[in-house]
């Protein structure tokens, strides 16, 4: 996989001229060593469609998070590995959106038991959902991205999957990123704690709707 400028697209989406990232923020595409899949700009995520916020992918991260990651990749290539981002920045209608389609579908639990937010870090620009690669391949971490379920929680899964967890969750804590506890994907720059936005990815859905 292209390394750095290419997002991966997973599904088909209306075109949407991407808006360029807020003051204060990075687009995680001039980092070396990182690949996207933005999987809330495509049908393949738990809603079944594109989220509100999410009409041109994209993936930005406050200024000092955005470094920080840009020294996890750099440290995870001397391993031979690369970084694989789902999601970064995540506009604040988005959140909202995740939550009201949580409740829509009588998943009242999503939000409960603490995998859907509608105040996320996500939209503060310093949490970031991410995975490793090898040789272009993400590892085996026992569950997918966004997999709602207890084996998703560190420590719940095979040996293989967590030892594969455990490298990812060395390299970002040692750069200042949380894990969560649930999510083995999820990470929180800890040193910032900016205020949310709601400023969309693509340039066609306007920048105050909620």
């Amino acid at each position: 996989m292209p390394s750095g400028t290419a997002l991966a697209i997973l599904g088909a989406m209306t075109p949407c001229p991407p808006n360029l990232p807020p003051d204060g923020f990075v687009d995680l595409a001039t980092l070396p060593n990182v690949t996207f899949a933005i999987a809330y700009a495509t049908p393949h995520n738990f809603t079944g469609a594109p989220v509100p916020g999410y009409a041109a992918p994209g993936a930005w991260m406050w200024h000092e998070a955005a470094v920080a990651l840009g020294r996890v990749a750099t440290a995870v290539e001397r391993q031979g590995l690369g970084l694989l981002v789902w999601d970064a920045y995540r506009p604040e209608r988005a959140a909202t959106a995740m939550c009201a389609h949580a409740e829509q579908i009588g998943r009242h639990d999503y939000i409960a038991d603490g995998w859907l937010a509608p105040r996320s870090a996500h939209s503060r620009g310093v949490a970031v959902d991410l995975t490793l690669t090898r040789a272009g391949v993400p590892l085996d971490m026992g569950t997918a991205f966004d997999a709602f379920v207890a084996e998703s929680h560190h420590g719940a899964s095979t040996p293989a999957a967590e030892a594969n967890r455990r490298l990812l969750s060395g390299a970002m804590v040692a750069e200042g990123f949380e894990p969560y506890r649930n999510e083995w994907w999820h990470y929180r720059y800890a040193p910032s704690n900016p205020p949310p936005r709601d400023v969309p990815y693509g340039s066609c859905e306007p920048a105050d709707a909620r």
